[in-house]
């Protein structure tokens, strides 16, 4: 179903018929824009929700459209009322959502389906090795069980909710089904909520299509994937990994204190794959602790799509020597735990990261490595894994 923005209005200037902002979108500077006789019907339609089918017997029988034109006319309004969507003029509900608004593509990380509604400018590259072919368009029963919206245009109304976290990079509130994120340095990312079911998220932004609008809903999106995978048993861990003797070994940190550069000290010396620059999403696979690529590594650009077994956590400091240091197992917990980046927001979610944790790190091999940035680091810790594998 679509309708108008009522932050948009129809004025004729000399009997051409103009949509001109008020509200808010003068607020954000929108522009208007001229409509044709049946741009201006279409709106006129559009006072109530309707479908596109609604709009397509509608324009028919006022303009007497040719049963051989009826094709033409679909096309031209399907065009014509997506650029009015794209550019926030007309609302979409989420039932239209599902069954004829653009779907820009599928993807699947980790076993989860999303499916990613939205212009395909708004999107970044890297989702391409995730994507999962389908034939457009899709039926809603073809459509994965979860999906991610893109609005170019403010949230109807922003609710009181209550105050979760604020920071000057993100800030939280919950409400009674769902969470909205707002994110302070995004000037161009409006308001993302965040269904509680992790069915469903809607993403409300300005349409200014740029590189850093890519690369802003990249990370916006994984702030929503990340709740999905929390959900769903899932947990991401700050840290980068390698494949050696066919296992995952993740080397976790603070940013600055040296994980990338001591993966890259494997991959010199050793000659081992680097799995993911940045972040590792932690799971059970029957019963195994594995990790599971994502599209988010960093600065590195280093990641994969696959599944691997995981052998061991290796935390590091930064020391002028190196040496392994043994640690209790309420510590393994504590410190794996405090490296994981998944949602923190709620006390439900502290116990879920902890419980997680617990139960992973009894099945893997965790150290800690006091490490200089030197070769005689990696020679230190790979003889510890030699020796416990």
């Amino acid at each position: 179903m679509i309708k108008q923005n009522p932050n948009y209005i129809l004025r004729e200037i000399h009997n051409i018929p103009y949509l001109l902002p008020i509200g808010q979108m003068v607020a954000e500077h929108r522009k208007g824009v001229q409509l044709n006789e049946t741009g201006a019907y279409l709106w006129s339609l559009l006072s109530t929700e309707r479908s596109m089918e609604e709009l397509f017997d509608q324009c028919a029988r006022r303009f007497e459209v040719p049963d051989s034109e009826v094709p033409e006319m679909r096309s031209h309004i399907c065009q014509f009322t997506e650029a009015l969507i794209q550019k926030g003029f007309l609302l979409t509900a989420s039932s239209f959502i599902a069954t004829g608004a653009p779907l820009y593509k599928c993807i699947n990380i980790a076993g989860l389906s999303i499916a990613l509604h939205g212009p395909e400018a708004a999107f970044s590259d890297k989702f391409d090795m995730f994507s999962v072919q389908t034939n457009l368009p899709v039926q809603p029963a073809e459509l994965p069980g979860k999906s991610v919206e893109v609005y170019p245009h403010s949230p109807y109304k922003t609710e009181n909710g209550r105050m979760l976290l604020r920071s000057d990079e993100l800030c939280v509130m919950e409400y009674e089904n769902k969470f909205i994120l707002f994110f302070p340095t995004m000037k161009q990312v409006k308001e993302v909520h965040i269904d509680k079911n992790a069915s469903s998220a809607k993403i409300y932004c300005t349409a200014d299509y740029d590189d850093d609008f890519r690369e802003n809903l990249f990370h916006v999106l994984r702030h929503i994937f990340l709740y999905m995978a929390q959900q769903h048993g899932m947990f991401a861990l700050h840290s980068a990994s390698i494949l050696y003797k066919d296992k995952a070994w993740l080397f976790a940190a603070p940013t600055g204190i040296g994980k990338s550069t001591h993966a890259n000290l494997w991959k010199e010396y050793i000659h081992t794959p680097i799995l993911n620059g940045d972040l590792n999403l932690l799971a059970f696979k029957d019963g195994v602790p594995v990790i599971h690529g994502t599209p988010w590594c960093g600065t590195s650009g280093i990641c994969t799509r696959e599944t691997y077994p995981v052998g061991g956590i290796i935390l590091l400091r930064q020391s002028d020597i190196n040496t392994v240091v043994p640690l209790s197992e309420d510590q393994t917990v504590l410190q794996v735990c405090n490296r994981l980046i998944s949602p923190l927001w709620t006390a439900g979610q502290l116990d879920c990261n902890l419980t997680f944790t617990e139960a992973f790190t009894d099945k893997i091999m965790v150290r800690k490595l006091l490490c200089t940035r030197d070769k005689e680091a990696l020679d230190v810790i790979k003889n510890e894994i030699d020796a416990n594998l």
